[in-house]
Order: C-alpha cells, then structure tokens, then sequence
C-alpha cells in the first residue's frame, strides 16, 4: 500500500523516509526522497544545469507501483495540495489514465500557470475544453481540508478522492463543468468584493480564498503589477507578481518577515505556514512591495 502524508514541518517530513517526495520544499529547504525528490522552485529542483519540469509534467517521477517492496507500497511527501503536486503524485501512483496524450495541454496548462499566474492562462490561447477543465479543478481546491499546521497527516484516502475528482475534470463530466463554471462566475464576484486598493500598481486584497490571481482593477480592468492578500480565515499573507521580476519572491518573504521559513518562488511567495498574522502586517507588506517595485 502507498502511504501519502503532508506536513508543513520539514523534520516531520523526514520522520517517515519518503520514497518520493513532491514540492516538498520548505523556504529554501527540501525534504528529499529516497528514490526521487520532485522539487522545481528551489535549486535542489535543477538537475544536470536544467530546471527540473513541474511535477505534474516530471515523466521522471519513478512509479511506486513498479518498485518491489514485498508488497510494502511505498511513501510519498507533500508538502501542500494543489494541481501540481496532485499531478506528481499520480505519476508516483502510475495513474497513466490520468495522463493520456489528449490531457498533454491540459497538464502544460497546470505546468504554466503553477510558473506564472493564473492571469497569464489565456496568453498561452487554451483551448475551451481546457480552461473548463481548469476551472472545474479549481473549484474543488477551493474547498479542499486545509490540515493543521505544524503536524504529520496521513492524506492517503483524501488524496484518492482528490485524484477521482480531478478524473471526473480531465474526462468532462458535466456536474463538475459546470460548477466550474459557477466558480469562475463567483471568482469575477470576488474580485470586486476582495478589492481594497491599489497604490503603484501594488493590489491589496482582504478575503476567506485564495485571491492572488485576481490581477484585474475592478471599475477600471487594468492589471496590476502586484497582489498583496490577507487570508482572513487562515489568518495568511501571500504575495505575488503579474510578471516576472528580477528577484524571486521567497526571498522577499524571507527578508521582509525575517523568517527563514516563509518562502515561495519567482512569482508568488508568502509568510510561515505555521504562524498566523494580522491584516496590518499585510499593509506593511503591501507598503514594502510599492518600495520594491519602484
């Protein structure tokens, strides 16, 4: 049997010797597997000079299935649930039906905008199918368990229903397409609602959900440069960029919060999973942005 567990404490994460881990990574520390570490943000993610491709596209995650253990399975670490590392485990889990060459797009979508943002999809000309698949998915992730912070969860159930879900979107089942379209008409609602201002193109934003894709200024549609969110039901500050810069964003978490464990990647980073923080601190840090953008 495959055991999947998730932690957002990295010595946690050792504690079980995972086989494979994906996007297990940590500020600038990654927890590594035994057979196989799918890390592409940080530079245990480079192999032989090149960038290691998105989990959900690394052909080279080895197959659990195929390893013999004695009938002992395998383990897997995750460090949080998204597309991507939904997409990783599955190659770790040799889900092959998942990754039938009419879903190829689909999973170079999943690799882009994990890379750059959910508001540079329609620059890569998707097709329909696609984006209804990607809102589809989106939708459950909104409403996927947030597990509590600082302890080892074992998500091996959790994350099979997630992968039947994520099924369901890949082969165009109609009662997930169309609460994917729900989603994203609720998704326009949030934009207006979330919005609090903007200053020099540094968007701050106060919600219960995931925002940091909402570059659009309502009233106006011009697109920002920066999101500044504060997650009132988690209490959480995520920042990102509408393009890329020349710093990377997990340092600016790091130097702004003086926490070696808040982090990121090129294009969005943000505080200590484990800590909490106040709407006050996401102005400063929206205050801090301005300064860095200019």
């Amino acid at each position: 049997m495959i055991n999947i567990y998730l932690t957002t404490d990295p010595e946690l994460g050792k504690s079980v010797n995972p086989d494979i881990t994906v996007e297990a990574e940590y500020g600038t520390t990654v927890v590594e597997g035994s057979l196989y570490t799918a890390a592409h943000h940080q530079p245990m993610g480079t192999r032989y000079g090149q960038q290691r491709p998105a989990p959900c596209n690394d052909q080279d995650i080895p197959s659990l299935m195929s390893v013999d253990r004695n009938g002992a399975g395998g383990t897997i670490l995750i460090s949080h649930i998204d597309l991507d590392t939904l997409g990783g485990v599955a190659r770790a889990m040799n889900l092959t039906k998942m990754f039938r060459p009419r879903y190829e797009s689909f999973w170079e979508l999943a690799e882009y905008v994990d890379n750059n943002g959910v508001h540079k999809l329609m620059t890569q000309n998707p097709s329909e199918k696609d984006v209804k698949r990607l809102n589809a998915w989106w939708n459950i992730q909104s409403k996927t368990t947030r597990f509590e912070f600082g302890k080892l969860h074992n998500v091996t159930e959790y994350i099979s229903e997630l992968l039947n879900s994520l099924c369901n979107c890949l082969e165009m089942r109609e009662e997930e397409i169309q609460a994917g379209v729900d989603f994203k008409a609720k998704a326009d609602e949030l934009n207006k609602k979330s919005f609090v201002k903007v200053e020099s193109g540094v968007i701050l934003r106060k919600a219960d959900s995931f925002v940091n894709h909402l570059y659009e200024i309502p009233e106006s549609q011009e697109i920002g440069e920066c999101i500044v969110a504060y997650n009132a039901k988690f209490k959480s500050i995520t920042a990102s960029l509408a393009d890329n810069r020349e710093f990377d964003m997990g340092d600016v978490m790091r130097e702004f919060f003086n926490d070696p464990e808040a982090g990121g990647k090129k294009g969005i980073g943000g505080g200590n999973r484990n800590l909490q923080y106040t709407f006050e601190q996401a102005e400063e840090l929206a205050k801090y942005m301005k300064y860095k953008l200019s």
